[in-house]
């Protein structure tokens, strides 16, 4: 790619055009790459696809070409039950991606953390608790956590391995950012566990993005009044209508289906 070569090129962004998993075998067009890129200081590439371990080998080495770089993004491609509303991804092999990422990064001896200030992470790459009962933080070995400014994670619902299972929420590892004083943070959904850490550790966040649109008789509305943030100066949500006549129907059908 004759972009490897530009001298002033510092801001790279590409977004796949495949979100979901429809077609594994086109799905693995969904790359490029990145080995050749250099002193940037922005790489954001979303919907990804193809074998991990290339994926992996590659990013790594990018970044690792990078070492000035302030924004980062990652996402990729992934399967969701997309009959249900909101849509719930289903988590794979690739759940401890990201964390494999942060511990070959560390692992190299030309690398050091990277100094980001913005961290975005969507589908496919999950902040959960180590497997690993040797690493302390993971997130530490890829990035200068200090320094961190603005954090966009995805943390909606899942399902593990299969459309069939229960749907979850997703739990995301909090204490790996126990060093960090954020300006913003943007989230799926604001479940128990981030009001929680907002509201002790996280309590510097002036800006606070939800991007699952909340129906106006929804249970976790309930988040959004227990928040106290003492610096909060934004907050971006979204609404889902749903009259009371859509609900009462809802209730009908399961005391009708309770009746049989």
């Amino acid at each position: 790619m004759i972009l490897k070569e530009s001298q002033t090129l510092k801001r790279f962004s590409i977004l796949f055009s495949s979100q979901w998993l429809e077609d594994r075998t086109a799905a693995t067009n969904c790359s490029i790459t990145l080995k050749g890129f250099r002193n940037l200081t922005s790489l954001e590439v979303y919907q990804f696809y193809g074998d991990g371990e290339r994926i992996l080998e590659d990013l790594v080495s990018a970044l690792g070409e990078s070492p000035n770089l302030q924004t980062l993004g990652l996402a990729l491609a992934c399967d969701c039950s997309s009959n249900e509303s909101p849509e719930a991804v289903i988590l794979e092999d690739e759940i401890d991606f990201f964390e494999k990422l942060c511990a070959e990064y560390g692992s190299r001896r030309t690398t050091s953390p990277l100094p980001l200030k913005t961290l975005k992470l969507g589908h496919g790459m999950y902040l959960l608790k180590s497997r690993s009962t040797v690493i302390d933080n993971y997130l530490a070995k890829l990035m200068r956590i200090s320094g961190l400014k603005i954090l966009h994670i995805f943390n909606g619902l899942i399902k593990m391995g299969s459309v069939d299972e229960e749907t979850e929420s997703m739990k995301v590892e909090w204490s790996l950012f126990k060093e960090c004083t954020l300006h913003q943070l943007s989230v799926t959904r604001l479940e128990d566990d981030v009001t929680q850490w907002l509201n002790t550790v996280g309590n510097s966040v002036q800006e606070l993005i939800v991007t699952d649109r909340y129906p106006i008789y929804d249970a976790g509305l309930e988040n959004f009044n227990d928040l106290n943030l003492p610096h909060l100066s934004m907050l971006f949500t979204k609404e889902e209508f749903e009259s009371m006549q859509d609900l009462e129907d809802e209730w009908s059908d399961i005391e009708s289906f309770g009746s049989q």
